[in-house]
């Protein structure tokens, strides 16, 4: 797994309003320039935000790119997906 690759994305959607819509447009052809294995793509494009900050990537991070693929109505799901992975990490 490559968190450089994935946080790079992330980044990536979060800033960027082009790369944002073609993300939403065409998430695989959007990921394709970011080296990533398929199961770093499915969880992107799954928004497996809980699994990404399990591999360590930076909180702020998965938080832009929920609230940009997502939205803010969708906070509440975000903190669930968070506390979870959380609650797995310390058991």
């Amino acid at each position: 797994m490559s968190l450089n690759m994935i946080e790079k994305a992330l980044y990536d959607v979060s800033v960027s309003r082009r790369s944002a819509e073609r993300f939403k447009e065409d998430t695989d052809g959007f990921l394709e320039r970011y080296r990533l294995s398929a199961d770093e793509v499915a969880m992107l494009r799954d928004a497996d935000v809980g699994a990404m900050r399990a591999l360590g990537a930076n909180p702020m991070l998965t938080m832009g790119f929920w609230l940009i693929v997502k939205g803010r109505q969708e906070m509440g799901e975000y903190m669930k997906r968070m506390r979870a992975e959380k609650g797995r990490a310390d058991g």
